[in-house]
């Protein structure tokens, strides 16, 4: 998989989630947490949701907050996990 199919998926599945809360389109460098306005709670359950659609297992130690801090970041994340 190519980082755009991987972004294009990621990025549909933060839109279901936020769509209550987020009504713009989402462009990928957006800061999740101030601009998103995704809390901690909700990344993880985001987090859970990538590793079960792309089979992967992130290591513990990548989940940094600059790694996450992104969508595009996160999309780099699962292109080496």
């Amino acid at each position: 998989m190519n980082f755009q199919e991987i972004f294009l998926q990621t990025k549909t599945i933060f839109a279901n989630k936020l769509s209550d809360k987020y009504g713009k389109e989402i462009i990928g460098d957006e800061d999740v947490f101030n601009e998103l306005g995704v809390d901690s709670l909700l990344l993880m359950e985001i987090i859970i949701d990538l590793e079960d659609i792309f089979n992967i297992t992130f290591d513990d130690e990548k989940l940094t907050l600059d790694n996450l801090r992104t969508i595009n970041n996160i999309c780099k994340l699962i292109l080496i996990s």
